[in-house]
């Protein structure tokens, strides 16, 4: 429990399992808004952008990475639509400094 006896929870995060195109995986946790990311709207989303300078930038996320998990899942297989809804969800809850 926090010091005034509320339940502390965890600040909200976005971990997102990229595949790499060197075809080695990589972790990136997410824990602020916006991401800074731009991707294709299609299975497997790849990204297309990063903003310089955004917080996907600083956490070194690149042109070309694949996104096979969101929070733990396998979206690797999964439609468009049901990966985009899940990072909009979480992305959305992040603190936006």
């Amino acid at each position: 429990k926090a010091p005034d006896g509320n339940e502390s929870k965890p600040p909200p995060q976005l971990k997102v399992d990229f595949l790499l195109p060197d075809q080695t995986k990589k972790t990136v946790i997410f824990d602020r808004q916006p991401l800074g990311l731009d991707f294709n709207k299609t299975n497997p989303i790849f990204m297309k952008r990063v903003q310089p300078g955004s917080h996907g930038d600083e956490l070194g996320v690149k042109q070309g990475w694949q996104v096979i998990g969101v929070n733990g899942e396998d979206v690797s297989s999964k439609e468009f639509e049901y990966t985009y809804k899940i990072l909009r969800k979480i992305s959305t809850s992040l603190p936006n400094p």
